[in-house]
């Protein structure tokens, strides 16, 4: 959870520095898929 934050949150930053044109809503779905895949991820 805490790395899918982190990758949005450097999306935003390249976005408001005018660095890259990233696609933030893309990638939203992404904190609700991170704690799935951690959980699936400790069963194994």
């Amino acid at each position: 959870m805490t790395a899918t934050g982190g990758v949005l949150l450097l999306g935003i930053a390249f976005k408001l520095l005018k660095i890259k044109e990233i696609a933030i809503g893309n990638l939203l779905p992404a904190l609700a898929l991170a704690p799935v895949f951690a959980l699936l991820a400790s069963n194994f």
